[in-house]
């Protein structure tokens, strides 16, 4: 396991995002997983599409499976299909793209966040979706189902 520090320095409390990146094995095979939080909505969306780019650099090419997921912050369609193509240029595909909503709040009774999301490499998506009734954060939490494509064997 390791951490990624993210670009972009809060200027007031003087910290850095980061990604947490671990390899798993599955079935004898390795898998490449992360956790992301990019910065909030107080930022613009070019610092965090940075952010997102810099993990999707990251990501070393040498593992065939994986599975990134976590607070990406992303409050718009354009922010959304940025992140996705940032993160198929390392060959990850979003797989949480029908969930909806992953924020609690409907901010001003007018706008619905799809804050969260799930990222895969070479696995075919069996399910997904998000907790509806949870109480411990203001996002809501979603679950992934996949199926690991691997080398020489049977899905």
């Amino acid at each position: 396991h390791w951490k990624v520090v993210l670009p972009h320095q809060n200027p007031l409390r003087k910290m850095f995002r980061i990604a947490v990146l671990s390899v798993l094995e599955v079935e004898g095979a390795e898998v490449l997983v992360g956790n992301v939080h990019t910065h909030t909505l107080l930022y613009a969306n070019a610092v965090r599409l940075d952010q997102m780019a810099h993990v999707a650099e990251s990501l070393d090419k040498k593992y065939s499976l994986g599975l990134i997921g976590g607070d990406f912050n992303t409050d718009s369609g354009y922010i959304v299909r940025e992140m996705e193509r940032i993160f198929l240029k390392s060959g990850y595909v979003r797989a949480t793209g029908d969930l909806g909503p992953t924020h609690k709040q409907d901010l001003l009774g007018i706008v619905d966040l799809e804050l969260d999301h799930l990222f895969v490499k070479g696995m075919e998506v069996v399910s997904a979706g998000k907790v509806e009734n949870a109480s411990a954060s203001d996002h809501l939490p979603i679950w992934l189902s996949v199926k690991l494509e691997l080398p020489g064997a049977d899905k």
